[in-house]
């Protein structure tokens, strides 16, 4: 949990980096006409659900949104929303009015300070773990907040493969990032081009493009951002992998090598896996052993009592 964790807090700082809290605040002032559901003429909004779509494009698993505080105790209103764009989960409305259950302050809070909610929790658009922070203008003014949402499914995956020590396997994949409109077509393509080019390298496992390569310190701007958050998970995902190889190597040292009759069960008691001791001992060959249930070499007279102590 600590590792997903990490990724959810560094998609969340990743995405605030990259919105204009003076933009934002102008955003958030807008008054739709009845009837209209967002304002899509709007440049500011465009340029708004456009960085948001992009970050859910570098993190596949992130739903980013965006909410100001509303005139009611534990009132917000929703200003941004990448489903609105993908159709993820039942899309909010801009301006749309949503309480806070106030036993769950953790989105409201975001409004202050970055809160994070590791346990998956459910609400009316489906099962989550979250995280939340504050949007700031020029001035150092919280005039919104962000919140990042992965899918809990996800989480309980991960959980179950921890669980059961069988194998542990990160998925990385990153999609092509879209064009900001409000840029020169030909000045955004390029950088884009080579980011998305890298970024399907390290989805085949290629971590050795330098992304450092891609940011412009002339004029930097949200690719940029994005390049430095690229460059950092793929160091925080190399650095894991190799943590896990040697985890691994020393757990099958120590399993191959003992002197005791080891061996590992699935949750039905099916020998799953046995180290050479039971071969070397008791002359039973991995063969003979694995696949067969726990019961199978227990006398009949004793398997009740047996099955009693599972």
């Amino acid at each position: 949990m600590q590792r997903i964790r990490e990724d959810l807090v560094g998609t969340l700082k990743g995405a605030i980096a990259g919105i204009d809290g003076d933009q934002f605040e102008a955003l958030s002032k807008i008054t739709l006409p009845p009837g209209q559901h967002e304002p899509l003429d709007n440049p500011l909004y465009t340029a708004h659900q456009n960085w948001l779509y992009r970050v859910s494009l570098v993190e596949n698993r992130a739903n980013p949104f965006t909410f100001i505080r509303g005139q009611k105790p534990y009132e917000v209103r929703w200003i941004g929303d990448v489903s609105r764009i993908i159709r993820s989960r039942p899309k909010t409305a801009f301006q749309e009015s949503h309480t806070v259950d106030p036993a769950k302050t953790d989105l409201y809070r975001g409004l202050t300070e970055i809160a994070v909610l590791t346990n998956p929790y459910t609400d009316v658009w489906g099962t989550w773990i979250s995280a939340f922070g504050p949007i700031k203008n020029s001035r150092g003014k919280v005039v919104g907040a962000l919140g990042i949402d992965f899918k809990a499914d996800y989480v309980l995956a991960i959980q179950q493969s921890i669980r059961n020590v069988m194998f542990i396997s990160f998925v990385c994949v990153y999609g092509s990032l879209a064009t900001l409109i409000y840029l020169v077509a030909g000045v955004v393509t390029r950088p884009l081009n080579k980011l998305q080019l890298v970024a399907r390298r390290i989805g085949q496992g290629d971590y050795g493009p330098d992304l450092a390569v891609l940011n412009r310190t002339l004029f930097p701007d949200e690719t940029d951002i994005l390049a430095r958050a690229f460059q950092e998970m793929v160091n925080n995902i190399q650095t894991r992998e190799r943590q896990l190889k040697e985890t691994r190597t020393e757990r099958d040292r120590f399993f191959n090598y003992s002197i005791d009759l080891m061996a590992i069960f699935d949750s039905e008691g099916v020998i799953q896996q046995v180290n050479p001791a039971w071969e070397n001992v008791l002359g039973y060959s991995p063969e003979v052993l694995e696949g067969r249930h726990l019961l199978h070499f227990v006398h009949p007279d004793d398997r009740e009592l047996t099955q009693l102590y599972r």
